[in-house]
């Protein structure tokens, strides 16, 4: 899944109305909803005919702030973009499961890890062990070349 917005730089202390807004969908009303500011500013949302005015009334407002303050350390930036979010992954709910066992260990995978973790020391140490004990013999008893 791809997601496209349609982003619009605005002055944070801009109160936000039906052409500059924040809206999130809910499931279980099927419908959209403010993050912030009056309810009705997102009834296009749910229409589906927000359109994309050109200019809003206080663009210019915006678009001469941003380009007298800050027009040297600008480039290639504009007020309004579309941008695109993607591809999203989604995982059907027996999917979910196998990640989440893959991220939290049960209980018997500790203790099969625990366990095999024992064995691979409790082996590196009698070859350890063996390995300085033939070397101990062979030190204490040399072998002549005549024998």
């Amino acid at each position: 899944i791809y997601i496209t917005c349609h982003l619009k730089v605005t002055l944070a202390e801009q109160d936000p109305d039906e052409l500059n807004k924040a809206c999130s969908f809910s499931k279980p009303s099927n419908s959209w909803f403010p993050v912030e500011g009056p309810a009705d500013i997102c009834q296009c949302c749910n229409k589906g005919d927000c359109g994309t005015p050109s200019h809003s009334r206080r663009q210019p407002h915006v678009v001469s702030q941003w380009s007298r303050s800050a027009s040297r350390n600008r480039r290639h930036v504009t007020e309004e973009a579309d941008v695109t979010v993607g591809p999203l992954i989604f995982l059907d709910r027996s999917g979910d499961h196998e990640v989440e066992q893959w991220a939290l260990p049960s209980d018997t995978s500790v203790v099969l890890l625990g366990v095999g973790l024992a064995v691979v020391v409790s082996l590196t140490l009698t070859a350890v062990i063996l390995v300085l004990t033939r070397r101990c013999r062979t030190a204490s008893h040399p072998v002549s070349a005549s024998e």
